[in-house]
């Protein structure tokens, strides 16, 4: 699943936020986000390119979703948005 623009600005908050005492420290190296890594991944795509062709060559092929399949999809995208 491709993570939402919202959920994207949601993690570069946190790279920004500073360390606090009583915090895990799993996950962290230093307290130093690397050189150059918020641009390269502001200046990702929102779409995955790959993604857009698999969607385009399913439909070229007449597999398109049903409104059930959309609606749930939709539904489970705002699950997970509400969850995080």
């Amino acid at each position: 699943m491709q993570p939402t623009d919202k959920q994207v600005a949601c993690s570069l908050a946190a790279l920004r936020r500073p360390h606090t005492a009583g915090e895990s420290d799993r996950g962290r190296t230093n307290e130093v986000i690397p050189f150059g890594l918020l641009d390269e991944l502001l200046a990702e795509p929102s779409i995955r390119p790959e993604r857009l062709a698999e969607a385009r060559a399913r439909i070229d092929a007449g597999d398109r979703p049903t409104n059930d399949d959309l609606a749930n999809r939709m539904v489970g995208r705002l699950v997970c948005d509400r969850l995080r």
